[in-house]
């Protein structure tokens, strides 16, 4: 061992230290991978203490075009028992009732058909983080033709 070596092993840990950007207590819902929290599934930002649904709760307002017409209304969406990626959309295509859709990564959002006295209702969803809005595209079926609507919700 040189009288260099212990120098060149103790600027190599500081180094390491100083590019390390988090710690294991850092990363609240994942783990510290090679100094980046990787965040458990559901869970986002740099310390994963963020679920994916909190951006999309909250009332919206809703530009609906469907092959029946244009409306504006709003929904509110919360947060749902069934899990930490599970919300309720009430009033969905203006109707008094209250729909559960899954979100499935930070920015998309899946609703699965769920029927309602004569109709069903399904559909997909995309949050912008830019302009902080939503687009869901839905089907209601029991009409004819079916009910194909694209909306648009901003806060």
């Amino acid at each position: 061992m040189t009288r260099f070596t212990p120098l060149i092993l103790l600027g190599a840990l500081i180094f390491t230290l100083n590019g390390c950007k988090c710690k294991k207590s850092d990363c609240l819902n994942g783990k510290c991978t090679q100094g980046t929290c990787v965040c458990d599934f559901g869970w986002e930002g740099s310390g994963c203490g963020e679920l994916f649904r909190e951006k999309y709760l909250g009332t919206w307002n809703v530009y609906s075009l469907c092959n029946s017409g244009i409306s504006n209304y709003t929904v509110t969406i919360a947060e749902n028992a069934a899990g930490s990626s599970s919300i309720s959309i009430t009033n969905l295509h203006n109707q008094n009732v209250t729909v559960t859709a899954e979100v499935t990564s930070s920015t998309t959002l899946d609703i699965a058909q769920q029927a309602f006295d004569t109709t069903t209702l399904s559909g997909s969803g995309e949050f912008d983080p830019e302009t902080q809005s939503l687009t869901l595209l839905i089907t209601v079926d029991g009409f004819t033709p079916a009910e194909e609507c694209a909306l648009e919700l901003s806060k």
